[in-house]
């Protein structure tokens, strides 16, 4: 007779062991370096998981730093645009001082052309120095650019934005032509022997004319023509007829005459009237009018124009360009088609102020239009100047408020959104891994026991057989 001892449940012990260490390894691999997925066996559609999530949080974070790099070149450019506003607001204020002509020496005067020189000067100077990583922010480097514009009909354009990668083609027609506000007096001239005084009054002041009996309308208008500077409002006589009207176009400008002593019966009664805005469209859509100028926002083009009066001032006409390229372009979304460009127009005192009356480098010394010649002129010029720098500090301060910084808070949601799913399903549960863990050194603890149970077993076995043979 034979004896046989199985070592099959030995073996079973050795497995469970060797399987419980392995999953103690997996566990304090985990608990170490915080992941619940160390290699593609861990979870491999897991894995495919957070590969995909964490390009989508790259591609969210560097959108999120080109957002604040774009958000520091602005604020450079904001800083400056503030420092010129300034400046145009002193050189306004010094065109009105000597507009007072009659108040001042001609020493004063002199002192004040040259303040408005140097500053003229400064501005000039803001411009070719404000700059960002090497570029020039306001000299026109990130201006948009157009083509085809007929710039007898449109004088100047300022471009804010545009769609990237395509052109745009724009056409503007002027549905109803703007109107000067206009007063007529019907007569060969004053049918009375008694004198005259009419207050004329338009958009920059009043101004008092006396005039003897029988005074013809030609010599009224050439009056009134002799202050249009001082008022806004000029005249002409054709046909027996005195038309008294608004210099500029667009409802904003008035003008008004009354008879402070003596009869002056206008047409109709009248003695105030109020211009018209033209009614301008572009490519079909309504634009404001002021004036001259066309603010309009079409096919992701916005921008400025300013008409020229003989454009401005017929109906029907139209005129197309093309909006090309150019302006400052930002990556602020994760999808590369996803893009926002801003236009910079230049600030030079060359480019302050438009075409109808004039461009600030002209107020200074020497100058078409010098502030010591010509103080009226040169006040419109430089709130023209005021009006434009203003334009450009507010879309500035639009594109980083509404484009960069809306669009930041949304970058920054999706970044937690992101970082959240990938945590989900990357990062370890500790507190089920330390679960884990500690069941499994349990059972490790309970498999050495049973070997070593089973080894007792075997060797007694052994030295009972032993004993009998």
């Amino acid at each position: 007779m034979s004896w046989t001892i199985s070592d099959s449940s030995l073996y079973s012990i050795l497995n469970a062991m060797n399987q419980t260490a392995y999953q103690q390894q997996i566990s304090m691999l985990r608990l170490t370096t915080g992941n619940r997925i160390n290699s593609a066996a861990d979870d491999p559609s897991g894995l495919v998981a957070v590969s995909a999530l964490n390009s989508d949080l790259v591609t969210v974070q560097s959108a999120y730093d080109n957002g604040t790099r774009a958000n520091a070149m602005l604020s450079v450019a904001d800083g400056a645009t503030d420092e010129i506003s300034d400046l145009v607001s002193d050189i306004y204020s010094l065109t009105v001082e000597l507009a007072n002509d009659s108040g001042l020496t001609d020493d004063e005067k002199a002192a004040k052309q040259l303040e408005i020189d140097q500053a003229v000067a400064s501005i000039d100077s803001l411009v070719n120095t404000t700059t960002f990583n090497g570029q020039h922010l306001l000299d026109g480097t990130y201006a948009i650019n157009t083509s085809g514009v007929d710039t007898s009909k449109i004088t100047d354009v300022d471009i804010t934005s545009r769609p990237v990668g395509t052109e745009t083609n724009l056409q503007l027609d002027v549905v109803s032509a703007a109107q000067q506000g206009q007063i007529t007096f019907s007569g060969i001239g004053l049918m009375s022997t008694n004198p005259v005084t009419l207050e004329v009054t338009g958009n920059l002041g009043s101004v008092d004319l006396s005039f003897s009996g029988f005074t013809p309308i030609d010599e009224i208008a050439s009056a009134i023509n002799a202050n249009t500077s001082t008022t806004g409002v000029q005249a002409v006589a054709s046909n027996s007829v005195l038309y008294i009207q608004s210099e500029n176009y667009g409802e904003d400008q008035f003008v008004s005459v009354r008879a402070v002593s003596g009869t002056f019966d206008t047409t109709g009664g009248v003695t105030t009237d109020y211009g018209e805005d033209a009614t301008i469209t572009i490519n079909g859509q309504n634009t404001n009018v002021d004036g001259y100028d066309v603010t309009f926002n079409v096919n992701g083009v916005s921008g400025r124009l300013t008409l020229a009066e003989s454009f401005v001032t017929s109906a029907g006409g139209s005129e197309s360009f093309t909006v090309t390229d150019g302006g400052a372009t930002f990556a602020l979304s994760p999808s590369v088609a996803n893009t926002a460009t801003i236009g910079i127009s230049s600030l030079r005192s060359t480019n302050l102020g438009n075409s109808i009356v004039g461009y600030l480098s002209q107020i200074t010394s020497g100058g078409t239009y010098n502030a010591t010649d010509n103080p009226t002129q040169a006040m419109q010029i430089a709130r023209a100047a005021v009006t434009q720098v203003a334009r450009t500090s507010a879309n500035i301060g639009a594109f980083q408020d509404y484009t960069i910084t809306s669009t930041q808070n949304s970058l920054s949601d999706a970044e937690t959104s992101l970082s959240s799913a990938i945590s989900s399903i990357q990062d370890t549960d500790y507190a089920l891994e330390m679960a884990n863990l500690t069941r499994q050194n349990a059972l490790y603890q309970a498999q050495i026991a049973s070997l070593s149970i089973m080894s007792q077993q075997t060797s007694s076995l052994v030295n009972l057989f032993s004993s009998l043979f």
